[in-house]
């Protein structure tokens, strides 16, 4: 429980929630984002607990069809198999169950918040000015998930509001 790596791991795992997981044939851990260095420490964060020898497999690469996006990928299979091991999602998260790791629950306020924190720096939509000028778009957070885990994601949901209610939020 007092790992000194411990809160860099769940960084990375809420990240992993977020814009990232695990790919479904488990050949790559990934994260993407429209901002370059969300990437890169990302891949700074794998090689402060995994070792610049990780950065053999890996990459960025530029994607996005509504605009620019990018992808740090790394296939080691030690780093895939550690995260997989801690619970992070694995395969298109529209079709898997989302849980918070158990493990993170029961962490210390400092843990729990390295993880709500990274996961929430990728997913959550920030109150501003609307495009067409009138109105302000709402504070938002996106999960994705077919009408078969409609309860699934229910449950995701009251376990981030437990959290924010234990911040008075």
């Amino acid at each position: 429980p007092d790992h000194p790596n411990l809160k860099l791991i769940a960084k990375i795992l809420g990240a992993l929630f977020g814009d990232g997981g695990i790919f479904e044939n488990l050949n790559g851990i990934f994260l993407s984002s429209a901002e370059i260095e969300a990437v890169k420490e990302f891949g700074e964060d794998l090689k402060k607990l995994f070792g610049k020898e990780i950065a053999e497999n890996s990459r960025i690469i530029e994607g996005g069809v509504y605009g620019h996006s990018w992808c740090y990928q790394n296939t080691n299979r030690a780093v895939i198999r550690f995260f997989m091991a801690l619970g992070a999602p694995i395969g298109d998260k529209s079709f898997i169950s989302l849980e918070v790791p158990e493990w993170i629950k029961q962490s210390k306020e400092e843990i729990q918040d390295e993880f709500y924190g990274s996961f929430f720096g990728g997913e959550i939509g920030i109150p501003k000015v609307h495009i067409e000028g009138n109105r302000l778009d709402l504070f938002s957070l996106g999960i994705t998930g077919t009408e078969k885990f409609a309860e699934n994601r229910i449950g995701f949901l009251q376990e981030i509001a437990k959290y924010l209610s234990n911040k008075s939020i």
